[in-house]
């Protein structure tokens, strides 16, 4: 398993001796630190049986997955779960994600006394996100939690967002690290993605989510270079203080250094800002034939359509028994409507601001200022 050592080093100090301290946060990573790596040990550990139990997995070829990104608050979470109910695709669940071995999946799999357990940690941990976005162990979820355990991930600001790791290339922008540093990661990445494919389905396309990873994105069409992507686009005055909101949830309990401080929001737009910018330049050079560009409001508007033209693009067959599904789950989801509202406003920020840092993203999309 990758471990970036540089990162643990920087955010130890960063919590224990800055001026960040705060005594309620040091006690948080503490105890977040030895849950970490003792979690950590037992992957290691089961991992190395599966090269032993199911060592023909290390043989799994990944063929042309399908990769959805675009800025957090897009649309990804709902287009990941509807495409999750075709048979012919197989993605990742947030357990598998958080316990990266075959003997875990099979395990889990095999076992429903875990299934309450998973429901009370379920309501324990995840009870702040509810209406925000659903986090379930046992539901569909994008993989970043495989970086997390790299400690190579924006996702570490959840817990640790403060100025000098917003500066550091190895969290935000792993394709500036070097060579060896991002051939490691991917290799580890695509070991994972291995194990993944064997133990749901060695012949089945791979669906990958993920929203948080613009800054090593070079290196993983460099790691896949059939990959095909769907990036869907949102303007960036609602995404933003969206994303936001996600990150205030668990500052607010985790991180009390941050209440009246609206740096820290700031310096998170600002990165996502920039991975607006960053994706925009990377499409706008990559093989056409394999992206497809979606505006947000489209795909709310007409979301079977969208997912149709999906298919027609990638020349993806849509059983009518998959589709059937679609409908199904889209009749469910119709009265749906959020009840969140999220200001810019209460985070310090405004609609100038943000189209200062991105001017020229917003020129290139058409978003209105």
């Amino acid at each position: 398993m990758y471990f970036s050592k540089q990162t643990l080093l920087k955010i130890l100090k960063a919590t224990y001796i800055s001026q960040e301290y705060n005594l309620l946060h040091a006690a948080y990573t503490s105890l977040l630190i030895t849950l970490f790596f003792g979690v950590r040990t037992l992957i290691k550990v089961s991992q190395t049986a599966d090269k032993i139990l199911f060592s023909q997995y290390q043989n799994q070829k990944i063929t042309a997955p399908l990769f959805i990104t675009g800025n957090p608050r897009s649309g990804t979470t709902f287009l990941h779960h509807l495409l999750a109910n075709d048979p012919q695709l197989t993605t990742t669940k947030l357990y598998q994600t958080i316990f990266p071995s075959i003997s875990f999946y099979r395990l889990f799999q095999s076992t429903e006394r875990l299934k309450p357990l998973f429901a009370d940690i379920d309501n324990k941990i995840f009870k702040g996100w509810q209406g925000i976005h659903k986090t379930q162990l046992d539901e569909v979820e994008e993989d970043e939690t495989i970086f997390v355990w790299a400690m190579l991930t924006p996702v570490i600001f959840l817990m640790f967002p403060f100025a000098q790791l917003f500066q550091e290339n190895e969290l935000t922008w792993v394709d500036n690290l070097g060579e060896e540093t991002r051939q490691q990661l991917m290799t580890y990445y695509q070991d994972f993605l291995k194990r993944h494919l064997y133990a749901t389905g060695s012949d089945k396309t791979l669906l990958i989510k993920n929203t948080t990873s613009t800054g090593r994105l070079r290196s993983m069409i460099q790691t896949l270079p059939d990959m095909r992507i769907i990036h869907l686009i949102r303007h960036p005055y609602q995404a933003i203080p969206s994303l936001l909101s996600m990150y205030a949830a668990p500052w607010q309990t985790l991180v009390p250094q941050t209440k009246n401080n609206n740096q820290a929001y700031y310096n998170l737009a600002q990165l996502y800002a920039n991975y607006y910018r960053s994706r925009m330049e990377i499409f706008n050079e990559f093989n056409k034939d394999l992206l497809i560009e979606i505006a947000y409001e489209d795909f709310r508007r007409e979301p079977l359509m969208t997912i149709k033209q999906i298919y027609d693009k990638f020349d993806l067959t849509m059983e009518q028994t998959f589709q059937d599904k679609l409908e199904e789950k889209l009749k469910q989801n119709a009265g749906y409507q959020s009840y969140h509202r999220y200001s810019l406003d209460k985070f310090g920020l405004n609609e100038k601001m943000i189209y200062e840092m991105m001017e020229d993203v917003f020129e290139f999309y058409g978003f209105q200022s």
